[in-house]
């Protein structure tokens, strides 16, 4: 992954990546180190790896594969991102993918009880003994800690069950929660006020706004009753708000694709894509060989 995230970089003029993958990746080069060799940085909880790690849900879905899927989506942000509560973004990111596959919209009020107590676990078991830097142990504890309690609080406000066999027949959503709400609660969960920049807060965003989106289509919600409709609620609260909203918008949006596909997406969105053959290929391809 580290030599592709390296090729990557040729054609990122105005794309705008990462200021902590760019270093990283610009470190490999000049030295050579190996893809491993990155340091635990206190600084390095941004949004990098979970923004990208949503396809190794498609790879790695069923529970059998499990700590395959968590063991691939902490070394893809380990890479440049080596901090747990980017690490955890990225396991959150592949992790909800693979439920979506599995269970659709079904289980998705148990994505957050299935991280907490399900991945959590075994990215511990996944990380061992190279969690604790050469020095600030503590300061990665306390980041560990930051995520899990970032996610058990949103659980806690949205009425979701924090336990795997707990229950909820309904999210908790404010009324009203217009664009001023969702800014004010994107900021809120946020590390510094930019909403989605980060592993913890780019993940609940972009669930949160699935998990509005789903509800109200399933539940036909005036005004949400196609997926056209929702698809479009899905960019306003997902992709078009005043944080980090490519990051919450691409990792929505996968999350999306892995329970509709195209349902509700106009075609102009995709058909005449940058890409477009060869992210159908890799798609197909990650999917295929998940069996």
């Amino acid at each position: 992954m580290s030599r592709k995230y390296i090729a990557c970089m040729e054609d990122m003029d105005k794309r705008a990546p990462g200021e902590r993958t760019v270093a990283a990746l610009i470190l490999f080069m000049d030295t050579g180190s190996p893809w491993d060799s990155q340091p635990f940085d206190p600084t390095s909880g941004g949004c990098g790896g979970s923004m990208r790690a949503m396809c190794i849900g498609l790879r790695f879905h069923g529970p059998k594969r499990r700590t395959e899927l968590i063991r691939t989506a902490i070394d893809s942000a380990r890479i440049t991102h080596n901090h747990p509560v980017a690490i955890l973004g990225a396991v959150a990111s592949a992790l909800f993918t693979a439920l979506a596959i599995e269970k659709g919209t079904i289980g998705i009020l148990t994505w957050g009880a299935e991280l907490l107590h399900t991945a959590m676990p075994i990215a511990l078991d996944c990380i061992g003994a190279w969690r604790i830097p050469p020095s600030g142990g503590v300061k990665w504890d306390e980041a560990w800690i930051y995520f899990q309690n970032a996610w058990e609080s949103y659980l806690k406000m949205r009425r979701l069950p924090a336990a795997l066999d707990g229950t909820s027949s309904m999210p908790l959503f404010p009324e009203p929660y217009g664009i001023p709400q969702r800014d004010e609660f994107y900021k809120a969960v946020s590390f510094s006020g930019w909403g989605g920049s980060s592993g913890h807060d780019s993940v609940i965003i972009a669930y949160d706004a699935l998990l509005w989106c789903v509800y109200a289509l399933e539940h036909h919600r005036p005004g949400v009753s196609t997926p056209e409709r929702a698809w479009e609620e899905l960019l306003l609260r997902g992709a078009l708000h005043g944080g980090d909203s490519d990051t919450t918008g691409a990792i929505a949006g996968a999350w999306w694709g892995a329970l509709y596909g195209f349902r509700g997406v106009p075609a102009q969105l995709y058909e005449n894509m940058e890409y477009k053959n060869r992210l159908y290929y890799a798609g197909d391809l990650l999917f295929a060989t998940s069996s």
